[in-house]
């Protein structure tokens, strides 16, 4: 079935705030540590300079400057995002602004060490996905349980990409999911399959 050129939007609940909420989806580059074929060039080719944090900064300045009564929620794309160099540098510097907020999308492939030091006072939101050709799931379950660790402050998903010929892999982390000791066990309620839609059967359809 052909694709149409809708976009369709996704509201997520956000704590109760008087203020309104601007997003902003922000692809830092297109380089990532893994070669998804269903993600394509366009989010791992390499071929892009990796964001200026300090124009990014300048940028959010800006948009809290022509709406000071705003909070901002910046969702970090990519590519994969945690490889930005100046990660830790911009979640510094936004940890003093008190009405802009982060999210990140990511693979969750970063060590453990990585996900425990991350300056999260910012940081709201985390989705990971894991992507079945190439992740470790034992890493990718250390690292969602640091993100559990930080619930009370962070929204967590963890998104299942639904690669056709791992799917005992991803089968096997769900399994591994269910059986985490706890509180790590209540990940479940976090996890979701999530299609890809190709134009042809490289990804299975799973609902």
């Amino acid at each position: 079935m052909a694709l149409d050129n809708r976009i369709d939007y996704i509201g997520i609940r956000t704590r109760a705030s008087k203020l309104p909420i601007i997003q902003v989806d922000i692809d830092l580059s297109n380089h990532c540590n893994y070669d998804c074929s269903y993600c394509g060039p366009w989010f791992n080719g390499g071929t892009t300079e990796w964001c200026d944090y300090k124009k990014l900064v300048s940028f959010l300045e800006s948009v809290l400057l022509q709406n000071p009564e705003t909070i901002i929620f910046l969702q970090l794309k990519g590519g994969e995002p945690t490889q930005w160099p100046d990660l830790n540098k911009f979640l510094e510097v936004i940890s003093t602004y008190d009405n802009i907020y982060v999210g990140i999308i990511t693979n969750l492939s970063r060590t453990k060490r990585f996900w425990q030091e991350i300056n999260y006072s910012r940081v709201t939101r985390v989705m990971a996905s894991f992507h079945a050709a190439q992740a470790d799931t034992t890493q990718f379950l250390e690292n969602a349980k640091v993100l559990w660790d930080h619930s009370d402050s962070i929204a967590i998903s963890l998104l299942l990409l639904m690669d056709k010929p791992y799917f005992e892999k991803i089968s096997d982390l769900k399994n591994r999911l269910e059986n985490l000791e706890h509180p790590y066990d209540k990940l479940t309620r976090v996890t979701s399959p999530v299609r890809v839609l190709l134009p042809n059967d490289t990804v299975t359809q799973y609902s």
